[in-house]
Protein backbone atom coordinates (compact mmCIF):
# COMPACT_ATOMS: atom_id res chain seq x y z
CA UNK A 1 0.00 0.00 0.00
CA UNK A 2 1.02 3.59 0.13
CA UNK A 3 2.96 3.60 3.39
CA UNK A 4 6.44 3.72 4.97
CA UNK A 5 8.54 5.71 7.46
CA UNK A 6 11.31 6.24 10.02
CA UNK A 7 10.36 8.38 12.98
CA UNK A 8 6.63 8.61 13.36
CA UNK A 9 6.24 10.22 16.73
CA UNK A 10 8.67 12.01 18.98
CA UNK A 11 11.81 10.22 20.16
CA UNK A 12 11.66 8.74 23.63
CA UNK A 13 13.88 6.82 25.96
CA UNK A 14 11.20 4.38 27.09
CA UNK A 15 12.63 1.10 28.33
CA UNK A 16 9.31 -0.71 27.90
CA UNK A 17 8.17 -0.15 24.30
CA UNK A 18 4.53 -0.79 23.56
CA UNK A 19 3.53 -1.36 27.18
CA UNK A 20 -0.06 -0.31 27.83
CA UNK A 21 -1.08 1.93 30.65
CA UNK A 22 -2.03 -0.36 33.53
CA UNK A 23 -4.86 1.97 34.47
CA UNK A 24 -6.55 2.28 31.08
CA UNK A 25 -5.13 -0.42 28.81
CA UNK A 26 -4.28 2.35 26.34
CA UNK A 27 -0.74 2.78 25.02
CA UNK A 28 1.03 5.72 26.59
CA UNK A 29 2.20 8.30 24.02
CA UNK A 30 5.87 7.68 24.73
CA UNK A 31 5.58 3.91 24.39
CA UNK A 32 3.56 4.09 21.19
CA UNK A 33 6.13 6.48 19.74
CA UNK A 34 8.97 4.15 20.66
CA UNK A 35 7.21 1.12 19.24
CA UNK A 36 6.34 2.77 15.95
CA UNK A 37 9.85 4.07 15.57
CA UNK A 38 11.54 0.76 16.25
CA UNK A 39 9.01 -1.09 14.06
CA UNK A 40 9.94 1.11 11.14
CA UNK A 41 13.63 0.65 11.72
CA UNK A 42 13.34 -3.13 11.43
CA UNK A 43 10.94 -3.39 8.47
CA UNK A 44 12.28 -2.74 4.99
CA UNK A 45 9.64 -4.70 3.05
CA UNK A 46 8.33 -3.67 -0.36
CA UNK A 47 5.13 -2.51 1.24
CA UNK A 48 7.09 0.36 2.68
CA UNK A 49 4.13 0.80 4.94
CA UNK A 50 5.77 2.36 7.88
CA UNK A 51 9.40 2.96 8.58
CA UNK A 52 7.66 3.79 11.67
CA UNK A 53 4.04 4.60 11.24
CA UNK A 54 4.41 8.09 9.93
CA UNK A 55 6.92 7.32 7.26
CA UNK A 56 4.75 4.77 5.66
CA UNK A 57 1.57 6.71 5.62
CA UNK A 58 3.15 9.97 4.72
CA UNK A 59 3.45 9.05 1.09
CA UNK A 60 -0.08 7.82 0.71
CA UNK A 61 -2.24 10.16 -1.36
CA UNK A 62 -4.47 12.46 0.64
CA UNK A 63 -7.60 10.78 -0.57
CA UNK A 64 -6.65 7.45 0.93
CA UNK A 65 -4.49 6.67 3.94
CA UNK A 66 -1.14 5.47 5.06
CA UNK A 67 1.07 4.83 8.06
CA UNK A 68 4.62 5.39 8.96
CA UNK A 69 6.49 2.21 8.72
CA UNK A 70 6.08 0.84 5.21
CA UNK A 71 2.70 2.50 5.26
CA UNK A 72 4.47 5.80 5.08
CA UNK A 73 5.52 4.93 1.56
CA UNK A 74 3.89 7.75 -0.32
CA UNK A 75 0.34 6.61 0.18
CA UNK A 76 -2.14 9.00 -1.33
CA UNK A 77 -4.49 10.78 1.02
CA UNK A 78 -7.59 8.72 0.34
CA UNK A 79 -5.90 5.38 0.87
CA UNK A 80 -4.02 6.58 3.91
CA UNK A 81 -7.25 7.71 5.53
CA UNK A 82 -8.75 4.26 5.01
CA UNK A 83 -5.63 2.56 6.37
CA UNK A 84 -5.64 4.66 9.52
CA UNK A 85 -9.28 4.02 10.30
CA UNK A 86 -9.06 0.30 9.46
CA UNK A 87 -6.12 -0.08 11.83
CA UNK A 88 -8.47 0.66 14.72
CA UNK A 89 -10.17 -2.66 13.90
CA UNK A 90 -6.93 -4.63 14.07
CA UNK A 91 -8.73 -7.79 15.20
CA UNK A 92 -10.36 -8.03 11.76
CA UNK A 93 -7.24 -7.44 9.66
CA UNK A 94 -5.81 -10.99 9.53
CA UNK A 95 -8.99 -12.58 8.19
CA UNK A 96 -9.53 -9.72 5.77
CA UNK A 97 -5.97 -10.04 4.45
CA UNK A 98 -6.45 -13.77 3.87
CA UNK A 99 -9.74 -13.19 2.05
CA UNK A 100 -8.22 -10.42 -0.10
CA UNK A 101 -5.29 -12.65 -1.06
CA UNK A 102 -7.59 -15.54 -1.98
CA UNK A 103 -9.71 -13.23 -4.13
CA UNK A 104 -6.97 -11.02 -5.56
CA UNK A 105 -7.93 -12.08 -9.09
CA UNK A 106 -11.26 -10.27 -8.73
CA UNK A 107 -11.53 -6.61 -9.72
CA UNK A 108 -14.21 -3.96 -9.93
CA UNK A 109 -17.83 -5.07 -9.81
CA UNK A 110 -16.82 -8.76 -9.56
CA UNK A 111 -14.97 -8.00 -6.31
CA UNK A 112 -17.91 -6.02 -4.96
CA UNK A 113 -20.29 -8.93 -5.68
CA UNK A 114 -17.91 -11.35 -3.95
CA UNK A 115 -17.80 -9.14 -0.85
CA UNK A 116 -21.59 -9.09 -0.76
CA UNK A 117 -22.06 -12.78 -1.59
CA UNK A 118 -19.71 -13.92 1.16
CA UNK A 119 -21.56 -11.97 3.89
CA UNK A 120 -18.28 -10.52 5.16
CA UNK A 121 -18.81 -9.27 8.72
CA UNK A 122 -16.02 -6.70 9.01
CA UNK A 123 -16.24 -2.98 9.52
CA UNK A 124 -16.67 -0.85 6.40
CA UNK A 125 -13.19 0.66 6.88
CA UNK A 126 -11.69 -2.83 6.60
CA UNK A 127 -13.86 -3.78 3.62
CA UNK A 128 -12.64 -0.60 1.91
CA UNK A 129 -9.14 -2.09 1.79
CA UNK A 130 -10.09 -5.39 0.12
CA UNK A 131 -9.13 -4.03 -3.34
CA UNK A 132 -5.61 -3.60 -1.91
CA UNK A 133 -4.33 -7.05 -0.89
CA UNK A 134 -0.75 -5.81 -0.52
CA UNK A 135 -1.80 -3.19 2.01
CA UNK A 136 -3.79 -5.64 4.09
CA UNK A 137 -0.91 -8.11 3.89
CA UNK A 138 1.46 -5.46 5.24
CA UNK A 139 -0.89 -4.78 8.14
CA UNK A 140 -1.49 -8.48 8.85
CA UNK A 141 2.20 -9.41 8.85
CA UNK A 142 2.70 -7.42 12.03
CA UNK A 143 -0.57 -7.30 13.91
CA UNK A 144 1.08 -5.97 17.04
CA UNK A 145 2.25 -2.95 15.07
CA UNK A 146 -1.16 -2.54 13.42
CA UNK A 147 -2.87 -2.66 16.80
CA UNK A 148 -0.52 -0.02 18.17
CA UNK A 149 -1.16 2.13 15.13
CA UNK A 150 -4.89 1.78 15.65
CA UNK A 151 -4.57 2.66 19.32
CA UNK A 152 -2.52 5.71 18.38
CA UNK A 153 -5.22 6.80 15.93
CA UNK A 154 -7.87 6.38 18.64
CA UNK A 155 -5.94 8.24 21.32
CA UNK A 156 -3.47 10.52 19.52
CA UNK A 157 -4.64 11.02 15.99
CA UNK A 158 -3.53 14.70 15.79
CA UNK A 159 -0.02 13.54 16.67
CA UNK A 160 -0.25 10.80 14.05
CA UNK A 161 -1.20 13.33 11.39
CA UNK A 162 1.59 15.69 12.47
CA UNK A 163 4.04 12.80 12.16
CA UNK A 164 2.83 12.08 8.63
CA UNK A 165 3.51 15.67 7.67
CA UNK A 166 7.00 15.57 9.18
CA UNK A 167 7.90 12.51 7.16
CA UNK A 168 6.43 13.93 3.97
CA UNK A 169 8.50 17.08 4.39
CA UNK A 170 11.63 14.96 4.76
CA UNK A 171 10.90 12.97 1.60
CA UNK A 172 10.07 16.16 -0.32
CA UNK A 173 13.07 18.13 0.93
CA UNK A 174 15.39 15.27 -0.05
CA UNK A 175 13.91 15.33 -3.56
CA UNK A 176 12.17 11.96 -3.48
CA UNK A 177 8.54 13.02 -3.06
CA UNK A 178 7.63 14.80 -6.28
CA UNK A 179 4.65 14.92 -8.67
CA UNK A 180 4.59 12.15 -11.27
CA UNK A 181 2.20 10.21 -13.47
CA UNK A 182 0.65 8.52 -10.45
CA UNK A 183 0.20 11.24 -7.83
CA UNK A 184 0.15 15.01 -7.51
CA UNK A 185 2.16 16.43 -4.62
CA UNK A 186 0.74 19.76 -3.50
CA UNK A 187 1.46 22.21 -0.70
CA UNK A 188 -1.54 24.00 0.75
CA UNK A 189 -1.22 26.21 3.80
CA UNK A 190 2.06 24.58 4.69
CA UNK A 191 0.61 21.04 4.53
CA UNK A 192 1.79 18.52 1.94
CA UNK A 193 -0.99 16.67 0.19
CA UNK A 194 -0.58 13.59 -2.01
CA UNK A 195 -3.50 13.13 -4.36
CA UNK A 196 -4.03 10.57 -7.12
CA UNK A 197 -3.77 12.05 -10.60
CA UNK A 198 -7.01 10.26 -11.43
CA UNK A 199 -9.28 10.23 -8.34
CA UNK A 200 -10.74 6.88 -9.37
CA UNK A 201 -7.38 5.13 -9.86
CA UNK A 202 -5.05 4.50 -6.94
CA UNK A 203 -1.52 3.14 -7.00
CA UNK A 204 0.13 1.64 -3.94
CA UNK A 205 3.65 3.04 -3.56
CA UNK A 206 6.61 1.14 -2.25
CA UNK A 207 10.13 2.20 -1.30
CA UNK A 208 13.00 1.75 1.09
CA UNK A 209 12.49 4.18 4.00
CA UNK A 210 16.23 4.11 4.68
CA UNK A 211 16.62 5.83 1.31
CA UNK A 212 13.55 8.07 1.14
CA UNK A 213 14.03 9.60 4.58
CA UNK A 214 17.77 10.15 4.40
CA UNK A 215 19.78 12.77 2.50
CA UNK A 216 20.80 11.63 -1.00
CA UNK A 217 24.46 11.14 -1.77
CA UNK A 218 25.98 14.15 -3.56
CA UNK A 219 25.89 13.76 -7.32
CA UNK A 220 23.41 10.85 -7.29
CA UNK A 221 19.91 11.05 -8.72
CA UNK A 222 17.68 8.26 -7.43
CA UNK A 223 14.08 7.37 -8.23
CA UNK A 224 13.29 5.99 -4.81
CA UNK A 225 9.51 5.72 -4.81
CA UNK A 226 7.91 3.18 -7.13
CA UNK A 227 4.29 2.24 -7.69
CA UNK A 228 2.38 -1.00 -8.09
CA UNK A 229 -0.42 -1.76 -10.57
CA UNK A 230 -3.41 0.56 -10.88
CA UNK A 231 -6.41 -0.17 -8.66
CA UNK A 232 -9.63 1.25 -10.05
CA UNK A 233 -12.17 2.31 -7.43
CA UNK A 234 -15.57 2.69 -9.10
CA UNK A 235 -18.94 3.80 -7.79
CA UNK A 236 -19.72 0.26 -6.61
CA UNK A 237 -17.17 0.74 -3.80
CA UNK A 238 -18.93 3.86 -2.54
CA UNK A 239 -20.67 1.97 0.25
CA UNK A 240 -17.34 1.51 2.02
CA UNK A 241 -16.35 5.16 2.16
CA UNK A 242 -15.20 5.75 -1.41
CA UNK A 243 -18.47 7.39 -2.53
CA UNK A 244 -17.49 11.02 -1.92
CA UNK A 245 -13.86 10.34 -1.27
CA UNK A 246 -11.71 10.13 1.83
CA UNK A 247 -8.81 12.22 2.99
CA UNK A 248 -7.85 14.85 5.54
CA UNK A 249 -8.55 18.36 6.76
CA UNK A 250 -4.99 18.96 7.85
CA UNK A 251 -5.35 22.25 9.80
CA UNK A 252 -8.02 20.73 12.07
CA UNK A 253 -6.42 17.25 12.16
CA UNK A 254 -9.64 15.69 10.84
CA UNK A 255 -9.74 12.36 9.04
CA UNK A 256 -12.49 12.35 6.42
CA UNK A 257 -14.27 9.21 5.30
CA UNK A 258 -16.99 9.85 2.72
CA UNK A 259 -16.22 13.54 3.31
CA UNK A 260 -17.45 13.26 6.87
CA UNK A 261 -15.18 13.62 9.92
CA UNK A 262 -14.28 10.22 11.36
CA UNK A 263 -14.71 10.67 15.10
CA UNK A 264 -14.11 7.24 16.60
CA UNK A 265 -11.97 7.59 19.73
CA UNK A 266 -10.91 5.28 22.54
CA UNK A 267 -13.88 6.05 24.78
CA UNK A 268 -17.04 4.70 23.15
CA UNK A 269 -15.09 3.03 20.33
CA UNK A 270 -17.33 -0.03 20.44
CA UNK A 271 -20.49 1.98 19.87
CA UNK A 272 -19.25 4.38 17.20
CA UNK A 273 -21.06 4.25 13.85
CA UNK A 274 -19.61 6.40 11.09
CA UNK A 275 -22.21 8.43 9.12
CA UNK A 276 -21.52 7.02 5.67
CA UNK A 277 -23.47 8.58 2.82
CA UNK A 278 -24.70 5.13 1.79
CA UNK A 279 -24.16 2.93 4.86
CA UNK A 280 -23.09 -0.67 4.37
CA UNK A 281 -25.81 -2.98 5.62
CA UNK A 282 -24.27 -6.25 6.74
CA UNK A 283 -26.08 -9.23 5.24
CA UNK A 284 -28.27 -11.26 7.55
CA UNK A 285 -26.87 -14.64 8.44
CA UNK A 286 -23.40 -16.10 8.99
CA UNK A 287 -20.41 -15.54 6.79
CA UNK A 288 -20.28 -17.90 3.81
CA UNK A 289 -17.66 -18.73 1.21
CA UNK A 290 -18.86 -18.65 -2.38
CA UNK A 291 -16.41 -20.12 -4.87
CA UNK A 292 -16.08 -17.29 -7.35
CA UNK A 293 -15.00 -18.34 -10.78
CA UNK A 294 -11.62 -17.17 -12.03
CA UNK A 295 -11.72 -15.40 -15.35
Amino acid sequence: MYVSGTDFFHSTQSSQPGRASEATGKPSPENVDHSLRTRGASDRSASGCAHGFAGTTSTIDDTATGSARDTHRALSGPLLAQVLTASTYSGQIAEAATWADQHSYLKGDALVHAIQDDHLPWDASVLALLPFPSVLDMMARDLAWTKQLGNAVLTQHPEVMDAVQRMRRKARDYGYLTPNGYVNVLTDGGYIQILPVNPGVIYVPYYDPYVVFAPPRPGFVVTAIHFGPAVTIGAAFGTWGWWFGSGFLWPSHAILIDHRPWERVWVGRGAYVHPYAHPWVHPVGPRVEVHHRRR
